[in-house]
């Protein structure tokens, strides 16, 4: 196995999982998978061909990280994974939200107040 985004050895199996996973999301069936292990056993370049074949295939892809001290961050996951693509849209955006929403939001995603 190489670094992040390289070529795949003896993940056969997982890659065509995954793969399996996609046709079903193309489909409209949602898709969660939760990537776990051991350091050094090839989970980030795993999720990496996840989100490059995703990318190739058309979807939004999104990727979120954690160090092991951040496992109990409720959400921190997904405001880890949403934060760069929020930073990148119109702040106006945002003001199509009603204002309540909009300050739910930022309570979670500062950005959402601007």
């Amino acid at each position: 196995m190489t670094g992040p985004g390289g070529p795949l050895v003896g993940r056969e199996r997982e890659l065509e999982l995954l793969g399996q996973m996609l046709d079903k999301a193309r489909g409209g069936a949602a898709q969660f998978v939760f990537v776990s292990g051991e350091p050094g056993i090839g989970k980030t370049s795993l999720v990496a061909s996840l989100l490059r074949r995703a990318d190739e295939a058309g979807f939004l892809t999104f990727s979120g990280s954690a160090a092991e001290f951040e496992r109990e961050l409720p959400f921190g996951l997904v405001v880890d994974a949403l934060d760069e693509y929020l930073a990148s849209l119109d702040p106006q955006a945002f003001h199509r939200l009603a204002a309540d929403d909009r300050g739910e939001l930022a309570g979670v995603f500062p950005l959402c107040a601007r």
